[in-house]
């Protein structure tokens, strides 16, 4: 057991409590503020928006959210026209590709 690289873990550690916790409140209020416009969608749409929304919560809540992380971190970078497009300024950053995966999770299970 090495006792000097658990002590370096403990000391770095507590610095990733406040990105954890940014990360966690961000991503469950804009998964709630996206939530409420699909649910009502869902209950008082036309079909066709019914039929969208029903499909969005049916693929999110069907892949585990690992399978989604991949796909925006890995997945996306791998594709030109992403990178050549003005949403890669958002999607190069890492924190705002797990923000958005779980922003997606979230608005589909709320």
């Amino acid at each position: 057991m090495n006792l000097g690289l658990m002590f370096d873990a403990m000391v770095v550690l507590p610095s990733g409590v406040g990105l954890t916790l940014t990360l966690t409140v961000l991503s469950l209020t804009a998964g709630f503020l996206v939530s409420v416009p699909l649910a009502f969608i869902r209950a008082f749409g036309r079909p066709g928006l019914s039929l969208a929304v029903l499909a969005y919560t049916y693929v999110i809540r069907g892949t585990p959210m690992l399978v989604q992380l991949f796909l925006l971190y890995y997945g996306l970078a791998q594709i030109e026209a992403v990178r050549a497009s003005i949403f890669w300024v958002i999607l190069r950053d890492p924190f705002l590709r797990n923000s958005h995966a779980r922003n997606a999770s979230g608005s589909a299970h709320h």
